[in-house]
């Protein structure tokens, strides 16, 4: 299914249903619709492409911890 078809799909889904789904696969429940959507299509995207989906969810959180954590020492260091 491509990604606007995806979207589409979980788009009618109940939330609760994409949030069941969701922590199916050990993601994040929380947030509006439209962000559980966009959460859930890439958990299907990543499953679809062969990946360990919780692996990588761990490995995106850890890199958007690691870019804050940079931007906050460069902040602090411009002080």
């Amino acid at each position: 299914m491509a990604g606007e078809d995806l979207a589409g799909a979980i788009e009618a889904l109940k939330a609760a249903d994409i949030k069941s789904e969701l922590a199916r696969f050990g993601a994040n429940t929380a947030g509006a619709k439209a962000l559980l959507v966009e959460r859930l299509a890439r958990c299907y995207e990543l499953k679809r492409e062969g990946k360990d989906v919780q692996a990588e969810l761990r490995r995106r959180t850890l890199d958007r911890l690691g870019e804050a954590e940079a931007a906050e020492t460069e902040a602090l260091r411009r002080r």
